[in-house]
């Protein structure tokens, strides 16, 4: 043998560098790499390690995507201190953060004033200062139907 190999590996130190260089330049995933070499996602993780190159986070993120539960638009801003985990954010509280030019308080709500969660037009958002008057906004323009009696109240 000529050239120079790892111990416990079959691959060259040559072949190491050239699956490096897929991994950072080409941007093939493990798997893919595994593939075109006939080994195990995980043996190829362990000589990007040994090259000290990353394997976390390297999935691609979506800038922008609606939570289909909720119907919520979140966008990747992992820099924010209201930021999920994952890096997310509700994207119509960021839009009002940037609109007022400051970080929103935990207690003020932004109301989509058309009931559409992923509509974040600056027309259709509203700042409310808390879950009380938020909730009294809803209840102006939906009548509460009592249980009992089935007569319908308004609050003003």
């Amino acid at each position: 043998m000529n050239e120079k190999t790892h111990n416990l590996c079959r691959f060259t130190i040559d072949q190491e560098k050239e699956i490096c260089n897929w991994y950072t330049d080409g941007g093939l995933n493990l798997r893919q790499i595994a593939k075109k070499t006939n080994c195990n996602p995980e043996t190829i993780r362990h000589i990007l390690h040994r090259y000290k190159i990353s394997t976390k986070d390297r999935r691609k993120r979506k800038d922008r995507y609606i939570c289909k539960t909720l119907g919520y638009v979140f966008k990747y801003a992992p820099m924010h201190p209201k930021a999920n985990r994952a890096g997310y954010i509700l994207e119509h509280r960021l839009l009002m953060e940037q609109r007022l030019g400051r970080f929103l308080k935990n207690t003020e709500i932004i109301h989509h004033k058309n009931r559409i969660r992923s509509d974040n037009r600056n027309e259709n958002l509203q700042l409310i200062v808390n879950n009380g008057k938020h909730v009294r906004k809803h209840w102006k323009t939906h009548p509460i139907t009592c249980p009992f009696c089935n007569n319908e109240f308004k609050i003003k």
